[in-house]
Order: structure tokens, then C-alpha cells, then sequence
């Protein structure tokens, strides 16, 4: 790595790793699905396809905000919730433990 920055200009040679890359290492440090690059690498479930076919031709095709849509939210909020007894508002992502 060393040899090529000395190669690059100084501004190429600031920069980082990716955060998918660094989500990546993380989620394998800590045995987690990851989705950042395009994992898992198992196939998914006939739902998941069937609602991914669904929204393409219902053109739901924007990346969402960071934190995801409204309705993708709301939903994780309910299952942490019964999972975990975790409180999480989806509006200001602030959690609870109830």
C-alpha cells in the first residue's frame, strides 16, 4: 500500500477504506448478516423475492433516506420491540428499554 500512495496525489492518498468495506469486517467480526455488500449469501425467502418484484413494478425504486423509509421503520420498531422489549422512536432514533 505504501508504494502506491507514493504514486498517488496527496488528496488520493487520504483517502479511506469504504464504510461498506468496514460494515463488511464488522459484521463478520461479529458473526452478523451482512447486508452492506450485496450478502447474505444464502438464497432469500420466496416473500422477500415476491416483494422485491412488487416494488419494481410498483417503481419504489429510490434509495430511501439513511434510516430507511417510514414504513420499513416502523415496522423494525414493532419487531425489536417484541423481540427485545426495546422501545425505539422511529422519528428521532432514540430507544427505551421497557
Amino acid at each position: 500500500m505504501q508504494r502506491l500512495k507514493s504514486y498517488a496525489s496527496y488528496k488520493a492518498s487520504q483517502f479511506t477504506e469504504s464504510v461498506i468495506r468496514e460494515m463488511s469486517r464488522i459484521a463478520a467480526k461479529h458473526g452478523a448478516i451482512n447486508l452492506a455488500q450485496g450478502f447474505p449469501d444464502f438464497p432469500a425467502p420466496d416473500a422477500i423475492k415476491e416483494a422485491a418484484v412488487k416494488a419494481i413494478y410498483g417503481d419504489e425504486n429510490q434509495y430511501a433516506i439513511t434510516w430507511g423509509t417510514k414504513g420499513c421503520c416502523l415496522s423494525a420498531t414493532v419487531i425489536i420491540f417484541i423481540c427485545l422489549r426495546c422501545l425505539i422512536s422511529s422519528s428521532s432514533h432514540t430507544a427505551q428499554i421497557k
